[in-house]
């Protein structure tokens, strides 16, 4: 069946049913719906964006190296940092050991991230042997701009079983 044209009759008819206060306008299930689903995925998106952090930092143990024990007693482990900046500004990255004693130093190039690039370096860790309990022991380090902790990572730090020491 064609579709009909509507005529002039059919247009007062609508407009006369409206003004006696029929087909008033309601939201319908389906309507509600999609308000939900809508407001939930606007919601998820403005949550995402508002916790989104600067940098992502990335700290892996170098791989093929395993600890070296130093003539003074400590221990080494070599990494490997990326770091990704997400912000248009130029970022100088510092990484500093958290909660534990011990020396960490930058071996490979400075660790600066252009506006939306990444960076690349290698560092070690140093620790006393009497301070370490287990083989591997966990090891925080934060990831700071201009003396901020911008992220703290979390990585392990390999030695030799306390019995061999």
């Amino acid at each position: 069946m064609p579709p009909t044209q509507p005529t002039q009759e059919s247009f007062r008819d609508s407009l006369a049913t409206i003004d006696a206060g029929g087909h008033r306008f309601g939201f319908t299930p389906r309507m509600v719906a999609y308000t939900i689903t809508l407001a939930a995925m606007v919601s998820l998106i403005a949550y995402t964006m508002q916790n989104r952090t600067d940098v992502e930092t990335t700290i892996l143990r170098t791989s093929g190296r395993i600890y070296e024990v130093l003539d003074d007693g400590w221990i080494r482990n070599p990494y490997t940092v990326k770091v990704v900046n997400k912000t248009p500004s130029r970022v100088k990255i510092d990484l500093a050991l958290k909660g534990t004693t011990g020396r960490l130093q930058v071996m490979g190039p400075e660790l600066v991230a252009e506006g939306f690039a990444g960076a690349e370096s290698v560092f070690t860790v140093e620790m006393p042997s009497e301070k370490l309990l287990a083989a591997n022991s966990l090891l925080t380090i934060e990831v700071k701009h201009a003396e901020r902790v911008l992220e703290e990572v979390r990585t392990t730090f390999s030695a030799p079983e306390p019995s061999w020491r």
